[in-house]
Order: structure tokens, then C-alpha cells, then sequence
């Protein structure tokens, strides 16, 4: 098509999803800069626009191209999805409430939408609210990211069975997800399942060493155990990072410390 017509904004439009599917970072980059010549350009070219920007961490250029795509289509639920992703990565959560809101009118089923309306909810502790979007997620889209939050929600109610069936499902489908292990682990420890609680916590801080939460419950485990020193060791390395610790996290440890008598 573009041998016969080098003009062709659709065919350059169709060219570029095809480098960005393919990762072809300097194929894009022509189809762009030919687009962006264009007088006009219409919904499929923004959005592009949007996912390449989307692509290079450009966050801002990313919001603009898909604003702009929902002033050309408003009922596009993609392009909300989009949104919400980007809400996630800069911490937006007044953005994030309104494109919830926005998608889940068109689409009272979406699969993303309910998943970002539950975090919304987590972040209230409106557990079983959360526990309805979840479920609703999960019925269009086994997200492993919207399993694990089930699988916390049921691990807050004392719902072991449910929670660890979700969590191990989330861990097969993403098994380089830590927040998934943790929680599997916590579930193997409340359930008294010690060695692989400790195998699931460990894959967990492999995988994440900045998020202490997890060595945090691995000081719990080793207590649980019987295992004090273990446990205080691992405690006063977690004390010498004090900045890095949640105030939850903070509060857990002088817990501890005090189960131990030191």
C-alpha cells in the first residue's frame, strides 16, 4: 500500500501497530514522524501516538495523546483501560476514580475496571466491596494481578482454602510476581505448612529485596517455628534499615520483639 501511496495516513497508522507489536523501535519512530506531518489526524493515529509514548515512559505525552483520543471517541473503554494503567504508574488515584467510574458505565463487566475500582476500595479497607469487584474481574479475565488481590482479601478474612487456590494460581501464570508469593506464604504459614511458607517467602524477597514486608513475615515464620534467633537476627537486619520500613512493618517488629522478650 504505501509503495502505491506514500501519502497513505491509514496505512502508515497500521504499519506503526505492527512495529509496536513487533518492538521495531526505529520502524516506529518513521511511522510517527510521518504521521506526524499529517494535517489531520484521526482516533487510530492518536492513539498510537499514545501507546509510543506509553512505551517510552513518556507518562505526560502519553495522557495527552490519550486525552485526546477520548475527545475524538469518549466510549472507548482500550483507551480508558490505558488510562487507568497510567493513573497506576503515577500514583493518581483522583485520575484513577474518574476513569473507573467513566469505564465501568460503558462496560459494567470490564475486567480491568473492576479490578481498579477493588484497588480503589483496598486502599479504603472496604474488604468485601473489593471482594464483589474482584470477583467480577475475575469472571471476564484471570488476571494474575487481580488473583493475588482476591487472594489477600480471603487471607484477611481467615478464607485459607479460597485464598491459597488463587494465590498459587496467580504464582503459574506469573511465577516472577512477589507480592503473590508473600501472600502465598502467609497462607502456608497460618495453615502451619512452615517449610514452604519459608520457600515461598524466600522466592518473594529474591525477587524483591527492597519490599521488607516479606522478611518482616519471615522473622513471624522463624517465630512460629520455634526459631528465635533466626528470627532476631533477621529483625535487627530489618532495624538497620529504618527509613525503608512501613510504619505496618514497624509496628510488626516491636510486636515481635516483645513475643520474644527482647
Amino acid at each position: 500500500l504505501l509503495d502505491l501511496n506514500p501519502d497513505n495516513l491509514r496505512a502508515w497508522t497500521m504499519l506503526g501497530d505492527i512495529m509496536l507489536t513487533q518492538n521495531d523501535d526505529q520502524g516506529l519512530a518513521e511511522c510517527l514522524r510521518r504521521l506526524q506531518q499529517a494535517e489531520r489526524q484521526d482516533f487510530a493515529m492518536v492513539v498510537l501516538q499514545g501507546h509510543a509514548a506509553l512505551r517510552q515512559r513518556k507518562y505526560s505525552e502519553a495522557r495527552t495523546a490519550f486525552d485526546r483520543a477520548l475527545e475524538l471517541n469518549p466510549a472507548s473503554a482500550p483507551v480508558l483501560e490505558r488510562h487507568l494503567q497510567l493513573d497506576a504508574l503515577l500514583k493518581r488515584a483522583d485520575f484513577a476514580e474518574q476513569h473507573v467510574r467513566r469505564l465501568l458505565s460503558l462496560d459494567p463487566d470490564n475486567a480491568m475496571g473492576n479490578y481498579f475500582l477493588a484497588s480503589l476500595q483496598l486502599s479504603r479497607r472496604q474488604l468485601a466491596l473489593a471482594e464483589n469487584s474482584l470477583r467480577k474481574s475475575l469472571g471476564q479475565n484471570r488476571l494474575p494481578m487481580a488473583l493475588n488481590d482476591l487472594g489477600y482479601v480471603l487471607l484477611e478474612r481467615k478464607a485459607y482454602v479460597e485464598a491459597e487456590a488463587l494465590l498459587r494460581e496467580a504464582v503459574d501464570k506469573n511465577p516472577n510476581f512477589p507480592t503473590a508469593w508473600q501472600n502465598l506464604g502467609l497462607v502456608l504459614m497460618h495453615t502451619r505448612r512452615y517449610p514452604a511458607a519459608e520457600q515461598a517467602l524466600t522466592k518473594a524477597i529474591g525477587m524483591d529485596p527492597d519490599d521488607l514486608s516479606a522478611s518482616v513475615n519471615l522473622a513471624q515464620l522463624c517465630i512460629q517455628k520455634g526459631d528465635a534467633p533466626r528470627a532476631l537476627k533477621i529483625i535487627a537486619g530489618l532495624l538497620d534499615r529504618p527509613n525503608e520500613l512501613t510504619v505496618a512493618d514497624r509496628q510488626t517488629l516491636s510486636r515481635l520483639r516483645r513475643e520474644i522478650g527482647k
